[in-house]
């Protein structure tokens, strides 16, 4: 079934480079379809609005009114398709047809539309679009009320060459033209315009084929590069890529390439260094019990030094999978009195068969969201050191800065300690993991401080002065908005 399932994702998978023919190939048809749509509805509003505006001219031009000046219609010189007019008595008997378009040359077709115009019914001043041996007209047909002259409707009789007693009569006039044959040359235009973007369609495919040429070139030189990198062959080169999407990919790689390698190099010194502290207590609890064995060592001072490197080698192991645990989980915040953690954590580790003097300087409950016991661990290490390296005092500082109006308080926390002065040397290692300066007991208590101060937001320093080892701490107060 795993192995099914492996397949199947296997096969679920895409090539970019198809991926990317299939969609430029799919883009370009669309944008084909969609001009080509674009351009016959341009191209119909075009016509039909020349061809009404053509049919809107022939009509009122048919048409001669006393009470209508439209002669600034008769002399309109805009564009204009060839209009053919039909005119029709109320009796549908037929008084005159034109055929003086250019495309209307065969009259037997304008005959044949003629009386199919004649018999059909159309509403006043409505357009309509009649078929006929294949080819569409746009019609129009409009009423007017007079006397017919020649090929025109005038309204009165003094206008008209009429004579005698006849009366005024309704006729129909019926404007048309030819769509077919006026869409030809925009139907032309559009095949001219198809066949330019067919052209462009292959250059740009030909173009792509080179540009995803050197693509596939350059991805396929990244991934041999990555996969050096997984595989740890430090003498593979960078890639000389044509696309800087690629060479950002490989400097990002580098760059986590290079903290990992920085880790691993951390935690192999941290596994190494380790060992060795393991190793030592377990080497000197192996020479006294041989010691003993022997008839070499007595018995009593034996057990006291095996005692004494088990507890510190206890210590040691629970300091360890501290920071391993530590690392991994995330902080269990609360808000906490730290000035009475800090008595607390004085009185835990201060030691009762030593008179040690211990000043306290603290304002009463200052308060900071942290991780109680994460923080009661740092407090514990540093009084532990304190205690252990001072000679007679111990003095114990607490009380919050702001350093601007908008700012929020900064909480500070000194623990002094009167006893051998740090060397100089020394100080700028004291927070290393394994490093133990004089009289250092597992080398991991200060280290482990300063992480867990790091995951606070907040620091730990250390200075001399002429008379006290000083570790400060700082760490950010709750803002109250």
């Amino acid at each position: 079934m795993f192995f099914e399932a492996k397949m199947s994702a296997i096969k679920s998978k895409k090539s970019i480079i198809k991926t990317m023919t299939r969609n430029l190939i799919a883009s370009l048809f669309i944008i084909s379809i969609l001009s080509s749509v674009g351009i016959n509805l341009v191209m119909n509003n075009y016509i039909y609005k020349i061809a009404k505006d053509s049919l809107e001219y022939e009509l009122e031009n048919t048409y001669y009114s006393d009470s209508v000046d439209d002669t600034g219609n008769r002399d309109d010189k805009s564009l204009r398709l060839p209009t053919n007019i039909f005119i029709i008595d109320e009796n549908r008997r037929k008084k005159v047809y034109s055929s003086n378009g250019l495309y209307d040359k065969e009259n037997k077709k304008v005959k044949l539309l003629n009386e199919k115009l004649s018999k059909e019914d159309f509403s006043d001043g409505k357009t309509k679009t009649v078929e006929i041996n294949g080819e569409s007209y746009f019609v129009e047909m409009r009423s007017y009320s007079g006397f017919f002259d020649i090929d025109k409707i005038v309204e009165t009789r003094y206008d008209s060459g009429v004579k005698g007693n006849e009366d005024s009569k309704k006729y129909r006039v019926f404007a048309y033209v030819n769509i077919t044959e006026a869409k030809k040359p925009f139907i032309d235009l559009s095949l001219w315009f198809l066949g330019i973007f067919g052209i462009t369609v292959l250059l740009a495919g030909f173009f792509n084929f080179f540009e995803q040429k050197k693509f596939s070139k350059d991805l396929v030189e990244t991934q041999i590069y990555l996969k050096s990198i997984g595989s740890k062959k430090s003498n593979m080169k960078k890639p000389e890529t044509s696309y800087d999407e690629f060479e950002e990919i490989c400097e990002a790689v580098d760059l986590v390439n290079d903290s990992l390698l920085k880790k691993e190099k951390i935690q192999q010194e941290f596994f190494q260094n380790a060992s060795h502290q393991l190793r030592t207590p377990l080497m000197s609890i192996q020479g006294y019990r041989e010691g003993y064995e022997s008839g070499i060592i007595a018995k009593a001072e034996a057990l006291d030094v095996i005692r004494k490197q088990t507890e510190k080698m206890s210590k040691l192991v629970e300091e360890i999978l501290y920071i391993s645990r530590f690392e991994e989980r995330e902080l269990d915040l609360s808000k906490v009195d730290l000035s009475q953690l800090l008595l607390q954590s004085c009185d835990f580790n201060r030691p009762i068969d030593r008179n040690i003097e211990v000043e306290f300087d603290l304002e009463e409950k200052i308060i900071a969201e942290v991780d109680e016991k994460s923080i009661e661990k740092v407090f514990d290490n540093l009084f532990s050191n304190a205690f252990r390296h001072c000679c007679h005092r111990v003095i114990v500082k607490i009380y919050t800065i702001k350093k601007s109006v908008s700012a929020c308080s900064e909480i500070i926390i000194q623990i002094s300690n009167d006893g051998r002065l740090i060397d100089k040397r020394d100080l700028s290692r004291i927070f290393d993991r394994f490093y133990k300066g004089y009289g250092g007991n597992t080398g991991l208590g200060l280290s482990i401080a300063k992480d867990i101060l790091k995951k606070h937001q907040g620091n730990i320093t250390v200075e001399v002065d002429s008379e006290f080892n000083r570790f400060t701490i700082v760490l950010p107060q709750l803002c109250h908005k």
